[in-house]
């Protein structure tokens, strides 16, 4: 898809403004204006028919607080006593080949007798234009329109297809990792798993539900069943926006890591504190792993002591009765009766003489308790004595148990003292300003916070742990409660389907998540290569499952804290390329003073780069007269499909929108 013209009435500096953007072997506009022109505001002007808004008017613009309405616009119609103008932009597209499509938005402006003007935004009105090749037209209006804007150039992405360069240098600095991964899985398309994974969700649940309802028991179950995936839905939530977030804390501890590595003499603490770091990291681990086992012991120990006093009763009544006989062993008092009556041993069938008789008639009467009521006794005597046993070695258990959690404990406490320690030395370095000392307080506290939410964190995988073996105990309860019943089985083989259905798609999701990151990490990596001078610092990339882009230098440490403007303006550049070829994204770029922090070899290669690019993605970038050089110009040149130059006319009152040349082979 691509930008065909864009048409402009009454908008801030443009007045009635066409601008067509033809394409040649190469599909490369370049728009050159001075400072203040309507370079920016051309920009604008997209994102405002597109969206209804005007993103890139920064609070330095010299167009804020002034009306959107053209002055000149303004000033013409006061003169002819007109209380009301119309501001509109219309923008044209083709869809590579197949498809064209237009879209304008339009809103009244009234206009009152001091000047000022009113925007009627309520009867702003947004169409598109569906152009068929026997001519017919279809129309959307409003909302429709929106949607339809939104299929192809969605507004929560915008920022990757609209740039302002010069907020390419903070593009990743505020560590915008859960933003870029949206970014990501709508560019490429994921979101559609997503989508699918939740629905068939709501279904799976759906038919497990009318199935239980035909059962009062597997009713109750599927309540169960609700509350566990509410918890653990819950959780995985919780998790999963924590996890950005410490993404984010590791970006700017990584940062911050990266400009006190540059400190003098610094180096080799640095290189010990990492290693302590990483001890306390492990221990950490080791003290959530041991306060989860002291917890289950806890909690099982808490069942002991409740059937305490009821076991030591018991258990010593068993022992006095089997002192004085009572109990008798585990025979059968059925089968010796038997013996008696027919008078013959069962066992080897010899014939029972008076003296046997009188054995086994005295073997029944010895005892008063029965051979069924001892075998019970008998059976439950192992617990109630393991039960007796369990609460009395309970303070030397518990105390191993702290003894453990302590020991644990101070070893933290040592190599946080030690990690002090180093803090407090390299704080008092000769030539250490109070940025740098800042800058290690800033890192404590992202430590401290990072260290809170891995705990938290851990506390919700342990419940995730605990509680997912339950939801699979309470699904077999439910579906052998339902076994029997012919109609909730059907209810029960759609649940089934559905689940493996789900296996599937989270199997597939996972699997385009990961072969999408990695060959974004790959081709960020390799454009970025090719536009950094060669004597950068930075030697390779890496690109976390959260989508925090790291440098790191030849030695393995990260130099994102510390790499120039425009090695980060130019890193936010080709991650934006990388994103659009990996995803298949057809959508154009347009981007304001795409190299404006470049200079030199950097700017020789990034105008290389985005020629190459140019061959299969429309490209419109916008220049200064001063940032347009012979040297960017002498690649470009070639290339371009058109060469756009904005002026303002004689009074200064509105844009001249002069084409001037094209170069590129037609």
């Amino acid at each position: 898809m691509r930008f065909d013209y864009i048409k402009i009435s009454n908008y801030r500096q443009y007045r009635n403004a066409e601008i067509t953007f033809p394409r040649s072997a190469h599909d490369l506009q370049i728009i050159i204006a001075d400072n203040g022109v309507g370079k920016t505001n051309l920009l604008n002007a997209c994102t405002w028919c597109l969206y209804g808004e005007e993103p890139h008017l920064g609070l330095t613009d010299k167009y804020v607080g002034e009306p959107i309405l053209n002055k000149e616009a303004i000033e013409e119609a006061q003169a002819k006593g007109h209380s009301q103008e119309t501001v509109s932009v219309k923008i044209g597209f083709s869809n590579a080949g197949r498809s064209r499509f237009e879209v304008s938005y339009s809103m009244p402006i009234v206009i009152l007798k001091n000047g000022k003007v009113l925007e009627k935004k309520a009867e702003a009105r947004r169409v598109v234009r569906v152009f068929g090749d026997s001519g017919a037209c279809e129309i959307y209006e409003n909302w429709r329109a929106t949607d339809y804007v939104n299929r192809f150039l969605p507004r929560s992405i915008r920022e990757y297809f609209f740039f302002d360069g010069e907020q390419l240098n903070t593009y990743f600095k505020e560590g915008h990792g859960d933003r870029v991964k949206d970014a990501v899985y709508q560019i490429s398309q994921i979101d559609v798993f997503v989508r699918m994974i939740s629905r068939l969700d709501r279904v799976v649940k759906s038919a497990r539900k009318n199935a239980s309802k035909l059962d009062p028991k597997a009713d109750d179950y599927q309540k169960k069943m609700e509350d566990i995936e509410q918890t653990l839905a819950g959780c995985r939530k919780y998790i999963e926006k924590w996890e950005n977030e410490i993404a984010d804390l590791d970006q700017r501890i990584e940062q911050i890591d990266d400009r006190l590595r540059d400190t003098p003499n610094v180096g080799a603490l640095e290189k010990e504190k990492e290693g302590l770091q990483r001890q306390l990291d492990g221990l950490q681990s080791e003290r959530q792993d041991t306060l989860a086992e002291y917890y289950s012991f806890v909690r099982n120990k808490t069942i002991d002591f409740n059937l305490y006093s009821v076991a030591h009763v018991v258990y010593r009544l068993i022992r006095k009765m089997e002192d004085e006989g009572q109990l008798p062993p585990q025979i059968d008092k059925q089968y010796l009766d038997e013996m008696l009556a027919v008078g013959e041993c069962k066992v080897c069938g010899h014939r029972l003489d008076d003296e046997d008789r009188e054995r086994i008639q005295k073997l029944l009467d010895t005892f008063r308790v029965g051979t069924e009521t001892s075998t019970i006794l008998s059976s439950i005597k192992y617990e109630l004595s393991r039960i007796i046993d369990s609460v009395k070695s309970y303070p030397t258990e518990r105390e191993r148990q702290i003894k453990r959690l302590s020991s644990i404990d101070a070893r933290q406490k040592d190599l946080a003292d030690e990690l002090s320690s180093i803090e407090t030395r390299l704080s008092k370095y000769s030539g250490t300003s109070g940025e740098i000392k800042k800058l290690y307080d800033d890192r404590r506290l992202y430590q401290q916070q990072r260290s809170e939410l891995d705990q938290q964190i851990g506390i919700r995988r342990g419940t995730v742990n605990r509680l997912e073996p339950d939801l699979a105990k309470f699904k077999k309860r439910l579906a052998s409660a339902l076994a029997n019943n012919a109609k909730a089985s059907g209810f029960q083989n759609e649940a089934r389907f559905g689940e493996r259905a789900l296996k599937i798609l989270k199997q597939v999701e996972a699997s385009i998540v990961g072969e999408v990151r990695k060959e974004m990490e790959r081709r960020t990596e390799e454009l970025f290569r090719g536009l950094v001078w060669k004597n950068s610092k930075c030697d390779h990339i890496s690109l976390s499952d959260q989508y925090q882009i790291s440098l790191y230098d030849k030695a393995g440490y990260s130099c994102a804290g510390t790499c120039s403007a425009a090695e980060r303006s130019l890193l936010a550049l080709s991650f934006t390329l990388a994103m659009h070829e990996v995803s298949g994204f057809e959508s154009p770029l347009f981007i304001d003073t795409p190299i404006a922090r470049a200079s030199g070899e950097n700017r020789e290669n990034f105008a290389r780069t985005l020629v190459g690019i140019s061959e299969s993605k429309q490209l419109i970038l916008a220049f200064t007269p001063d940032e347009y050089s012979e040297m960017i110009s002498r690649e470009f040149e070639p290339a371009l499909s058109a060469y756009i130059r904005l002026e303002l006319d004689d009074q200064e009152k509105h844009v001249v929108v002069r084409e001037e040349k094209r170069h590129g082979k037609q």
